[in-house]
Parts: C-alpha cells; structure tokens; sequence
C-alpha cells in the first residue's frame, strides 16, 4: 500500500460543490440567486469559480442549503491554500520568512532584517 500526499491532490472548489448541491436538488442558478436574493451573474461567478465565497455569501449559501458558514468558508480556504501551496514564488517567499524567522531566534539576523522590524 503506498502512502497517499494529500498535498498534491486539488481539493474541489467551493463553487463546483455549489453546483452539485443545486443539482442535487434540481435548482438552477437562476432560481437560488432567487432564493438568495442575488443577482444571477453572483451564482454564475461563484459556480465558475470566478468569484470566491465571502462570509456575507457562506452565510446565505448556509442557510439556503442547510449546511454552516464555515463549511463553504473551509471549502473556500482549503481550494486557496492548496492553490498557494502550488505556487513555487510564494513558497520561495514563503521559505526566506522562515530563515529570517529563525536567524532572529538566535541573534543572527542581518541588516536587511533589523531594517524591516
């Protein structure tokens, strides 16, 4: 049995379980922008995943749906975390912070560093 990374496996977007929820209950995108009191083309953005979830439109989504904010909001962040974690600029930027980080810890910080602090 091999060990499974569940680093590299793509979480799915918060608007793709969007889609399936409505489909599941043979709503269209016009009739929940009904229910959520929202124009169409927010629904449509959400579902395309050309707009993310807000805690405003986890709130709504929540209590249309009957599920929590934090479910799509986990949804939301989990997608984003996993995208930032792909990203080889960031992770760079992401490893200088943790060597600055720790050469502070022990007294070795450079210029650079005591001019940013």
């Amino acid at each position: 049995m091999t060990r499974h990374d569940r680093s590299t496996d793509s979480p799915m977007p918060a608007g793709k379980h969007l889609a399936d929820k409505l489909d599941a209950r043979g709503w269209t995108q016009l009739q929940f922008a009904g229910i959520l009191d929202r124009p169409v083309q927010f629904v449509c953005e959400v579902v395309c995943g050309k707009k993310g979830i807000t805690r405003k439109s986890a709130a709504q989504i929540g209590a249309a749906l009957g599920t929590t904010p934090e479910f799509w909001l986990n949804l939301q962040h989990s997608y984003q975390l996993w995208h930032q974690r792909q990203d080889p600029g960031m992770q760079a930027a992401l490893f200088e912070i943790k060597l600055r980080a720790k050469a502070h810890r022990t007294g070795r910080h450079t210029a650079r560093a005591q001019t940013h602090s």
